[in-house]
């Protein structure tokens, strides 16, 4: 093997190493795109709850039916988006055990309003 055949053999290795540093850097970039989402789901999950609890505490003030529907109407929005937060952390490869345990607390808790109402 003379000196061009090896200076082309380790170009080509240096141009396949700089490929696959490049698909690693572009997979991970994916999933930490993905996560960041995840993080602002969480965000709005949060805020959410909030508003869950401020229907709670203005329907036990005044009585006002109207509140109700509106906590009826959050904690919908609440399940729909800890659905979406458990379909891309099962993408992700995550456990989503907790997000199970978050929801059947949310049931107990929409059904204990809803028994008030």
């Amino acid at each position: 093997m003379n000196i061009k055949q090896k200076l082309l053999l380790l170009t080509a290795m240096s141009v396949v190493a700089l490929l696959a540093v490049a698909g690693v850097a572009w997979k991970a970039e994916s999933k930490l795109g993905n996560m960041h989402r995840q993080l602002t789901t969480v965000s709005d999950l949060e805020v959410i709850l909030l508003n869950l609890r401020r229907n709670e505490k203005d329907f036990l003030a005044r009585m006002d039916p109207k509140y109700l529907s509106r906590f009826d109407n959050n904690v919908d929005a609440f399940n729909s988006l800890l659905g979406e937060l458990r379909t891309e952390s099962q993408a992700l490869g995550l456990d989503t055990q907790i997000i199970g345990q978050v929801s059947t607390a949310m049931q107990g808790y929409a059904q204990g309003f809803r028994d008030l109402g």
